[in-house]
């Protein structure tokens, strides 16, 4: 068996056999994690990572049926007038006050339950839906901003590195996965 350092070539039992020296992503020199950074920036999201939002859209009575990163969402409460009640008020319930979605549920929810029962009868049929809607429009908007948000930070530098280190990856000198 023979190692030629020169090539990164062993020979054993007539067969030639490449060398290649793998490392850590700590271990390895500055310029080679960058490269590992740059060709993995997407290793974050070669998956559904959207799953978490559209399960927390789904729970408070939100279907998101589909979104572009570039400003679209097609989403919808589903169901009779009273959905948007139930969808506020699981806002309110489950997400903490600091968040955007409980600072547009909690004032739309608050005046309506405080209204009561009988919107029809008391002429608020139309106030209602015509705010119930504008809430669901800016809820889009709010699980919108959340998605943007979650992408943006899985495509981080810092996110790529957690989870290069977090996997435990062995490198190539070119940054690949080895």
């Amino acid at each position: 068996m023979t190692l030629n350092t020169d090539t990164n070539t062993l020979v054993a039992n007539k067969r030639r056999y490449r060398v290649t020296r793998v490392r850590k992503f700590n271990r390895l020199p500055a310029e080679i994690k960058q490269k590992a950074i740059e060709h993995y920036c997407y290793i974050n999201v070669n998956h559904n990572w959207w799953d978490f939002t559209h399960d927390d859209a789904k729970e408070v009575g939100l279907k998101i049926t589909g979104f572009d990163l570039n400003g679209t969402i097609e989403a919808n409460i589903t169901g009779d007038p009273t959905t948007y009640m139930a969808c506020a008020e699981a806002i309110v319930e489950n997400h903490g006050k600091d968040t955007d979605t409980y600072k547009l549920a909690a004032p739309f929810f608050v005046k309506w339950y405080l209204q009561g029962d009988g919107y029809e009868e008391r002429g608020l049929l139309d106030e209602y839906l015509e705010e119930a809607e504008e809430f669901e429009a800016e809820l889009k908007r709010c699980y919108l901003k959340m998605l943007q948000r979650e992408y943006e930070y899985l495509t981080s530098e810092e996110a790529v590195v957690e989870t290069l280190i977090a996997n435990d990856y062995e490198f190539d000198n070119n940054g690949k996965i080895a």
